[in-house]
């Protein structure tokens, strides 16, 4: 399994290169990258709302451009910060677990 922080940091490395590319710019080839970085972060959060909300991409049927790409890491690395910080949020002082 690949910890998010882990996926994070691959998402960001992603989107630094593509911020240097056209918007229009077919990303097809970075396809199978983008599905695996989802099926991950899917697997540590099985039951997470906004990381079901986005859907595999499949290179043969869908014209992913760039831009469409970088809204979507994105959106991904928004949910996976947040959860971090779901995790790590510190128990209310009335917890029953402190």
């Amino acid at each position: 399994m690949i910890k998010d922080e882990m996926l994070i940091r691959m998402i960001e490395e992603a989107s630094k290169s593509l911020a240097q590319v056209d918007g229009y710019q077919n990303c097809n080839q970075l396809v199978p990258s983008y599905n695996a970085l989802l099926q991950a972060a899917k697997a540590n959060h099985p039951n997470d709302p906004c990381l079901g909300a986005l859907e595999r991409l499949n290179k043969e049927e869908d014209d992913v451009s760039a831009m469409v790409l970088r809204v979507l890491l994105g959106q991904m690395r928004i949910a996976l910060e947040s959860l971090q910080g779901a995790q790590a949020a510190p128990m209310s002082p009335s917890s029953p677990e402190r």
